[in-house]
């Protein structure tokens, strides 16, 4: 079975970091019967990477907490080199590895846990399917006899004993072979060769006249039985593999589910990786500037100029707070590199790696309009949800018409052929056997009808009740997903009226900044508690005017992600190929 999502669609072409060729192939797992037994389990093996790679991190020293109120000059530390402990190093100083978001994506498909666990239950239905049509394999069987039988009826003749009713004793022995099978009409045939060696107790009565004593008894006999209503047919007899083919392709689509919710975390966590770096950028840029304010103060209470210990106090706490901001946002970028590595689950980038993941793609900042009814129609053909209810309503007509037919009466028709062939020893038997003079046959019908026939008419009454029930999940599942894309593609359009906003909002905020300090290095305004408060605030205006652009890019490329995974054609979107690989049989 081969499944392929074509990398099509006008969005994908028209976005900057999905142009670039990618295309991925993806293997269900398949896993055949193995000639050799696995090797054991060892957990410290699966456990020594991650280990190893622990050791590398670089422990630092922690800051003591304040006891006293430091000098004012304090403000002026710097955000970083070797006296940045108070913040931490900046992220690109750290050992950090910058990767594009198809690379991500391909690391993810290729290593990802969870879709590792999910691809293997194709493989393990697909085992239920072949133990489904093994029911119809030819069987093989053998049997070894013996037995002791006393006859307790009147002589015939051949006998002369004290009594007419004594009993006449055989012990015989019997071996037979023969295969036989189920078909999927509903019937079995069987045939099989047995050889008899027969003896005749001679203390159970004289025999009279010449008597063979023990002879063989050889017999081959071909044996059908067909049921005629209930149990008669292809259809209904195939049920148990079709349902099981059925179970299979949803644990495909639930692999397809599993992947595209990995590959919708990472592109969510790149792009908030890129905000958060986009806000350490400004947190820094903030907090450079409080300090230079810090310091213009700092300097001219030195010199007994005109700023006064309330301004500086003020411009320190500034520091101070804007400082810790820095540390949360720093901090922020190493949690998301962490998430991102779980999700690739790559060898050479462990959780447990110092390495900092970093994104090489910029934000999309151009303007996408969408058709509605085009993106509706495309997620109605493509969501993987509408197709296993599909499966399951498939499923549940199944089992419907197994029930139905469940409800007619028990008519089998059977048959039977015997060639026999009896003599002194195997040679004679067989050679008797071949000249077809002892020929029997048998031919009949068996029929069976339950009074009422009531477990099988809940049955059906049951089967008729959840193919309903499938439908009505249909229905409902139709309404989410347009729901969903609706939803989906208001986002799309919403964070992008966001970024222009938020953009004017800034432009706005940077210009009043800039006024204030060209007032400022005019003399044009005095440094009062008021001013110099003013100008602190307008920085952080400004900082908080920037992050919540960069929040409105970061959301507008999260929102074309969901977009896509709305529609169902994220695997699409990104290039990536679906192949189910069968496990060879044995």
């Amino acid at each position: 079975m081969r499944k392929v999502v074509r990398a099509t669609g006008a969005l994908r072409r028209a976005t900057t970091y999905a142009r670039r060729t990618s295309t991925l192939a993806l293997l269900s797992f398949a896993i055949a019967g193995c000639a050799t037994d696995p090797p054991p389990f060892n957990p410290h093996a699966l456990q020594r990477p991650e280990r190893t790679r622990a050791t590398e991190n670089v422990s630092r020293p922690l800051p003591p907490l304040p006891t006293t109120m430091e000098s004012p000059l304090s403000a002026t530390r710097p955000t970083s080199g070797p006296d940045a402990a108070t913040t931490g190093p900046s992220v690109t100083e750290e050992d950090s590895v910058r990767l594009a978001l198809q690379e991500i994506i391909q690391r993810t498909v290729a290593n990802n846990s969870e879709v590792r666990v999910a691809g293997y239950e194709p493989a393990v239905d697909a085992t239920r399917v072949v133990e489904a049509e093994a029911r119809f394999d030819p069987e093989w069987f053998t049997q070894l006899n013996f037995e002791d039988q006393r006859i307790l009826s009147p002589s015939s003749g051949l006998f002369s004993t004290a009594s007419p009713f004594d009993p006449q004793i055989f012990r015989t022995w019997t071996f037979r072979n023969g295969i036989r099978q189920n078909l999927m009409s509903g019937g079995q045939v069987e045939t099989s060769y047995g050889i008899q060696r027969i003896n005749r107790d001679p203390a159970s009565g004289r025999i009279r006249g010449s008597s063979t004593n023990p002879y063989e008894l050889n017999e081959l006999i071909l044996k059908v039985t067909q049921p005629l209503l209930r149990d008669f047919g292809t259809d209904v007899n195939r049920a148990r593999i079709s349902i099981a083919a059925n179970n299979q392709r949803i644990s495909f689509l639930e692999f397809r589910k599993t992947l595209e919710e990995n590959i919708s975390e990472v592109d969510q966590n790149y792009w908030r990786i890129v905000q958060a770096e986009e806000v350490v950028r400004i947190q820094e840029d903030l907090l450079n500037r409080t300090l230079g304010t810090a310091k213009i103060l700092v300097e001219r209470m030195g010199a007994g100029i005109d700023a006064s210990r309330l301004q500086t106090a003020q411009a320190t706490a500034s520091v101070e707070a804007r400082r810790a901001t820095l540390i949360a946002a720093k901090q922020r970028i190493r949690d998301l590199s962490d998430e991102l590595k779980r999700r690739m689950n790559d060898s050479d980038l462990p959780v447990s790696s110092p390495l900092v993941v970093l994104p090489a793609n910029g934000p999309v900042l151009e303007r996408f309009r969408f058709d509605l009814g085009e993106q509706v129609a495309t997620a109605l053909e493509s969501r993987f949800e509408l197709g296993e209810q599909q499966i399951r309503i498939n499923s549940a007509d199944i089992a419907r018409e197994v029930a139905k037919n469940n409800l007619l009466p028990q008519l089998n028709l059977t048959g039977q052929v015997n060639f026999q062939g009896v003599g002194n020893d195997s040679g004679g038997a067989f050679s008797d056997q071949k000249d077809l003079d002892n020929i029997s046959w048998s031919a009949g019908l068996e029929l069976s009808i339950p009074f009422g026939n009531r477990a099988a008419r809940a049955i059906y009454k049951r089967a008729l009740l959840q193919r309903m029930q499938a439908i009505e999940q249909y229905r409902a599942l139709v309404n989410q997903v347009t729901v969903d894309v609706t939803q989906a593609a208001r986002e799309v359009e919403t964070t992008w009226n966001l970024i222009v906003a938020r953009r004017r909002a800034r432009f706005q905020q940077a210009d009043a900044l800039l006024a204030i300090q060209q007032r400022r290095q005019a003399n044009a305004e005095a440094l009062t508690p008021t001013f110099v408060q003013l100008e602190l605030d307008t920085q952080e205006r400004l900082a908080n005017a920037q992050e919540d652009e960069a929040t409105a890019i970061s959301n507008y490329n999260i929102s074309i992600g969901r977009l896509e995974r709305a529609k169902g054609t994220l695997l699409r979107y990104y290039n990536i190929l679906m192949e189910q690989q069968r496990s060879p049989r044995r």
